[in-house]
Order: structure tokens, then C-alpha cells, then sequence
């Protein structure tokens, strides 16, 4: 099979020069047989085989021109048939790369007709095979550059031989996918456009890659603007902090300054140890005072300056011992005083040397003689004694003098009231003989005046303070007489009174309880028509602001007619009140409204220490 197979490959192969040799041997035939039927020349065997020289010689001309003929033929025909069988390897090569290729690839011609497409294209586009067949480009893949100036497509037709950039198409279901196209001119040999080839790559990855780097950048950009304004601020915080801490050091060495001189200058002798019970700080005063050598206190061993400050205690052993008690209680903080063998007193006064932390750094003791003072105090001490023993037996003299006084003056004010009740009796007396009626009851008036005046002294007498009296107490009291005197019910008449907890002088209490006498006798008298029906109300309310008191008297009575003059009345009760409102300085105003109202202010200083309100029922008391 082999051979046959290689037998009709190069009978194929060779056709033309077998076709030539037949021809020769067909040649050589033909002319064997003219020679003898045209010219009668032999055999036709003879004619075949055994020619003469001469027709040898054309024969083998002829067979070989004709066979080298059929070579050469042969061999441009092989060669023509290599050719086709190259370029059809070539444009099958050509096709399976076209196919093949990862982007997507068109060819439109210069009409813009599609000519062929890949699978790829196909798939990018999202359509079928069948339906890019005599469609034009822009109907398969269309873009935002389609029908203007700047189509790729358009810009090869005009000339140029590539056109390269990003462009988005429109997918057939819609959508857009962003590609890299590049175009390129299909042209003769002769260089005739032909069509034009387009290769699409899909960039939608790449899109969200450079998109998500830029993302990336972004962020590594705003990372390091970041951690630039963080350097930045830590560099200026840094530099802060530097120029803080060399205030801080110029601050503490100018306080180590103040603190040294202020411990060479303290009157106190001062000695600082540290954590280790090593001396780190002492002034003059401290050596001074315990007369500690040189060459002790520079070694700044505690051990060795107590060894030196021994001798000079009266009782060493407990000194030594306070001491390491002291330092095995850190935060132990003392004052006590210490006698030495001398006579002398030192006052010791120590405390420890902690920080913010509470970290132990050391303790400070402060030492001062004392002795002086002492002294001092030993001598104040029986000066006071002495001064206390005569400022008893002063005081033990004064008050016995005081209660005498204190007992003359309740003695004068209960004779004072029993001879104004004297005279209050000689007065009623002297009503019983009168029959005119109009000078009985000007006696009468004049009598409940000297009965306020009384009242005054009697509250004096009964009260603790001799001097002063309670406002209140006063009023209701003397609002009680004039109700009895007058024959008013409190079911009748009503009195609210409002006062707060006001103490008075005498100077005051007087006037002030003739004033309110006037005022509610007036009210008694005629603010109330015999046999009328009603709620009748008076109300008497004094309240204090800073050095003024405020006396308010009213009642809802028929009132004072308004044409008369009350403060130029010819009664002497309305002349009275004027007159003893300007005695104490005060004002006097009729406040409008139903009624008779009478505001009075005083300018009086007072002592108040509460405040009290109630009812006043004259009949009950």
C-alpha cells in the first residue's frame, strides 16, 4: 500500500512529464507508420525499432525535446501548484488566527459593509453569526463615534493609515463594554483600499483595574496626606513639647534659684533627704544650729550627722528612735518639739517628698529654736491668768451692778404704768360726775390713749428685753382693749393682722401704738353703721424692708367722705396721727379704694428675726 500510495503521489505529482513522454512515444509511433505507409519504407517493426541513423537522430531530437518540454513544464507547474498549496496554507493559517484571535476582529469595506467578523467579535457584541451578514458596521456594533468626523472608519478613508484609541460600543442587549480599538487599511499590492480592519479588545477589566488603582492611588494618596498633616502635627506638637520642656527647664531652674534663696533666707533650719536617707540639701542655718563641722555635712551622710547631733539631746535614745520610725512611715507627717541638754526647746516639723504619682522621693526636716518663745508664752500664759482672774471679778461686779439696774428699770416702768393706770382710774372717776355726753367721750378717748401708753410700759415690764418690745404681741393686745372698750363682737367685725417678727425701742412703740389706736378707734367708731348686715373686716398689716417700715390700716367700712380734709381735721384724733408720723420722720398717704385706707412709712432701724401672722379676737381676750 505504501508503494502504491507513493506510485500515485508521483504519477501525480509528474503528470506533465509523463504526458510529454507519451507523447513523445506517440511521435515516435506515428512517424514509424508514415515511413512505411507514406514512404513504403520497411517494416513498421523495423521502422520502430531499427530506424537509420538519420531518423534515429530526429526521433531522439524530437522524444527528448518534447520530454524536456514536458519537464520544464512540469516543474512550473509544481512550482505554480507549491504556490497555491502555500497560500492556501497561508490564508487557512490566516483564517484560524483570525478566528481565533482574543479580540474581537471586523472587516468592513469601504462602504462600510461588515465582511467578516470572529467569534470573538460575536460574543463582545453579543449577537449571532446570521446576523452580521449584509449589515453595516455601525447597524452591528454601533458607537458614540459613528456617523462624525472622528470614526476610525472615516479617518482611514481619509487617509490615515491607523487609527488607535478607547471607545465604548453598545452590546445588542444595550449595555456598554469599553474597548481598545485600533484600524487599519486592507489594500491591493497596488495599494487600492480594499476594506479596512478593526480589532476591538474588551478593557472592561481593565477599566475597574485602573479604576480600583485609581481608587488605590487615591487612597494611598489621602493615606499619605494624612500621615503628612500627622507628621506634620506631630513635628509642630514635637517642637511644641521642645519649647515647652526648655520653658519648663528655664521655669525649674529659675524656682531651684527661688527655692535656694528662699532656704538660705527661711528663718527656719532645713535639712532634705532622699529616697536612700542621703543628704541632698541643707541651709547655713541648719549647721548653724546644731553646730555640725564641714566635713560631717560633706559627706552627705544622715548617719553621721545624727551621730553628731546626739550630744546635744536630752534624750537621745527617743530622738533616734522617732527618726527610723519616721522613715519606715513614709507618709507620716509630724510636729512635735524636742528639749535639749541645754534647756533649749527646738521645734521639729517634718513631712514627706511625694509626687503626682504618690512616689516617695525623700523626706524635709525643718528645725527652729524656739526657746524664746517659750519663754514667752510661759510668761502670756500667767499674764492671761492673772488678766482672766481680774476680768471675772470685774464682770462678776458689772453684772451685779447691770442686774440692779435692770431691776430699777422694770421697777420705773410698772410704777410708770400703775400711775398711768392711776391716772386712767381718775379720769373714769371724773366721767362718772359729767353728764355731757360729748365731753365723756373725749375723756374717754384720751383714756385709751393713756391705756396705749401703759400698754407700752406694761409689755416693757413683762418682757425680758426692758428696752424692746414685740410688735405684734403689742397690737393684738391693744386692738383687744379698743374692741372691749367700743362693746365691738368679732362676729361683727373681723381684724386680720399681718405682722412680721418686728422688735421695737420705746421711742418707736410709743407713737406708733397712738397712731394705730387713732386709726382703728376711727374705724370703730364710724367706718361701721349701727344695725348694718355684713362681713366687716379691719386689717392691719407692718411688714420691714431694709430701715423702713411700712404700716398699712384698713377697712371696708363706708369710708371718709371726699371732701373732707382728713390731715387739716379739726378732731384732734386725725391732727394726732399727722403729728406723731412726722415726729418719727415718716410719711402718711390715703390709698384709694373701698374704704379707709392709710399707708404709713417709717424710717426706723429694727431688729427682725422671723415673722408672724394671725387673727386678732378682741372679745376672747
Amino acid at each position: 500500500m505504501i508503494l502504491s500510495s507513493g506510485v500515485s503521489m508521483t504519477l501525480r505529482d509528474n503528470t506533465i512529464i509523463l504526458i510529454g513522454l507519451g507523447a513523445a512515444l506517440i511521435w515516435w509511433i506515428l512517424e514509424s507508420a508514415i515511413h512505411v505507409v507514406v514512404f513504403g519504407e520497411g517494416t513498421f517493426i523495423r521502422q520502430l525499432f531499427s530506424p537509420d541513423s538519420h531518423e534515429l537522430w530526429m526521433r531522439t531530437l524530437t522524444f527528448v525535446v518534447i520530454v524536456a518540454f514536458g519537464i520544464c513544464a512540469q516543474i512550473s507547474f509544481n512550482r505554480q501548484k507549491q504556490a497555491e498549496v502555500e497560500v492556501r496554507k497561508a490564508h487557512a493559517s490566516l483564517d484560524q488566527i483570525f478566528q481565533t484571535a482574543a479580540d474581537g476582529m471586523r472587516v468592513v469595506d469601504r462602504d462600510f459593509n461588515v465582511l467578516r467578523v470572529n467569534d470573538t467579535f460575536l460574543n463582545l457584541a453579543g449577537i449571532r453569526r446570521n446576523e452580521v451578514a449584509g449589515r453595516k458596521c455601525y447597524e452591528v456594533f454601533s458607537g458614540p463615534l459613528c456617523h462624525t468626523p472622528d470614526c476610525p472608519l472615516t479617518r482611514i478613508l481619509a487617509g490615515e493609515e491607523s487609527v488607535t484609541g478607547e471607545i465604548e460600543k453598545e452590546k445588542r442587549d444595550g449595555s456598554r463594554v469599553p474597548c481598545l480599538l485600533t484600524a487599519t487599511p486592507f489594500r491591493q499590492p497596488d495599494g487600492e483600499l480594499i476594506g479596512i480592519v478593526e480589532d476591538f479588545r474588551d478593557i472592561t477589566e481593565l477599566k475597574h483595574t485602573q479604576e480600583e488603582l485609581k481608587k488605590h492611588r487615591d487612597h494611598l494618596q489621602e493615606l499619605v496626606e494624612q500621615r503628612t498633616a500627622e507628621l506634620t502635627e506631630s513635628n509642630e506638637q514635637l517642637r511644641q513639647e521642645i519649647a515647652e520642656r526648655r520653658r519648663v527647664e528655664e521655669e525649674i531652674r529659675f524656682r531651684n534659684i527661688i527655692l535656694s534663696t528662699e532656704q538660705e533666707t527661711s528663718p527656719d533650719c532645713i535639712l532634705v533627704v532622699d529616697e536612700t536617707r542621703k543628704i541632698i540639701s541643707f541651709n547655713r542655718c541648719f549647721i548653724d544650729l546644731w553646730e555640725i563641722p564641714d566635713e560631717v555635712i560633706s559627706s552627705q551622710s544622715e548617719e553621721r550627722v545624727l551621730q553628731s547631733v546626739m550630744e546635744k539631746l536630752s534624750d537621745p535614745e527617743g530622738f533616734l528612735a522617732r527618726v527610723n520610725y519616721l522613715y519606715a512611715h513614709k507618709e507620716e507627717r509630724i510636729y512635735e518639739e524636742i528639749l535639749l541638754k541645754d534647756g533649749g526647746i527646738l521645734e521639729r516639723n517634718t513631712a514627706p517628698m511625694l509626687g503626682q504619682d504618690g512616689r516617695y522621693y525623700g523626706r524635709v526636716w525643718y528645725f527652729r529654736d524656739i526657746t524664746g518663745r517659750k519663754q514667752a508664752e510661759e510668761k502670756l500664759k500667767r499674764f492671761n491668768e492673772e488678766l482672766e482672774q481680774q476680768v471675772r471679778q470685774r464682770t462678776d461686779e458689772i453684772n451685779a451692778s447691770l442686774q440692779e439696774k435692770v431691776l430699777l428699770l422694770r421697777e420705773i416702768h410698772h410704777r410708770v404704768k400703775n400711775n398711768l393706770q392711776i391716772i386712767i382710774s381718775l379720769i373714769n372717776l371724773q366721767m362718772r360726775q359729767i353728764d355731757d355726753k360729748q365731753l365723756k367721750q373725749v375723756m374717754a378717748e384720751t383714756q385709751n390713749r393713756v391705756k396705749a401708753i401703759s400698754l407700752v410700759h406694761e409689755k416693757l415690764y413683762q418682757s425680758k428685753d426692758i428696752s424692746h418690745i414685740d410688735l405684734y404681741d403689742y397690737t393684738r393686745f391693744l386692738v383687744s382693749q379698743l374692741f372691749a372698750f367700743y362693746g365691738v363682737h368679732s362676729r361683727k367685725v373681723t381684724v386680720n393682722i399681718d405682722i412680721g417678727k418686728i422688735i421695737l425701742d420705746i421711742n418707736t412703740a410709743i407713737p406708733l401704738g397712738l397712731i394705730l389706736n387713732e386709726l382703728v378707734s376711727n374705724s370703730l367708731k364710724h367706718a361701721f353703721p349701727d344695725g348694718s348686715e355684713g362681713k366687716w373686716e379691719i386689717s392691719i398689716s407692718i411688714g420691714k424692708q431694709n430701715d423702713t417700715l411700712s404700716i398699712r390700716v384698713m377697712d371696708n367700712g363706708t369710708g371718709i367722705p371726699a371732701d373732707v380734709d382728713w390731715r387739716n381735721a379739726e378732731s384732734l384724733g386725725f391732727r394726732l396721727v399727722v403729728s406723731l408720723v412726722e415726729q418719727l420722720d415718716g410719711t402718711i398717704e390715703r390709698e384709694p379704694g373701698e374704704g379707709t385706707r392709710f399707708l404709713i412709712r417709717v424710717h426706723q432701724a429694727v431688729d427682725e428675726s422671723g415673722k408672724s401672722r394671725g387673727t386678732c379676737n378682741p372679745v376672747a381676750e
